[in-house]
């Protein structure tokens, strides 16, 4: 909040979070630019993320802004590639996450050729 970001919490359930709360937030508020989530023993209750939460997590991105992006203390892939089935949340959550991710590569790479530049004239 200190850097101007608008906190949001959405309630766990035991499971993971409500995600009927949070696809309703994204859906109606564009302004929203991602979520922040504890997959792997959440506090304050140490619930892990069942699948199907997971699942609903990979599909966020689609129903929210075009620059939403989702940031977890957890490696997702370690969570949900137990099976085939879970391979294909997996491509979701990647798929989903791919533009967002090559406009955080290029912006790092314009960000160290401006440095570079600046260094050498």
């Amino acid at each position: 909040e200190m850097m101007g970001i608008n906190v949001i919490n959405v309630p766990l359930r035991g499971d993971g979070p409500d995600m009927d709360y949070a696809e309703k937030l994204v859906k109606k508020d564009k302004s929203i630019k991602g979520i922040i989530c504890v997959p792997k023993h959440s506090n304050p209750t140490g619930e892990t993320y069942s699948l199907k939460v997971l699942e609903r997590l990979a599909r966020l991105p689609k129903k929210a802004s075009k620059d939403f992006m989702i940031f977890t203390t957890t490696p997702i892939v370690f969570m949900i590639l137990k099976n085939q089935r879970n391979l294909e949340i997996f491509l979701i959550f990647v798929k989903n996450q791919i533009p967002q991710i090559i406009l955080l590569c290029l912006q790092a790479q314009a960000k160290l050729l401006s440095q570079v530049l600046g260094f050498l004239f």
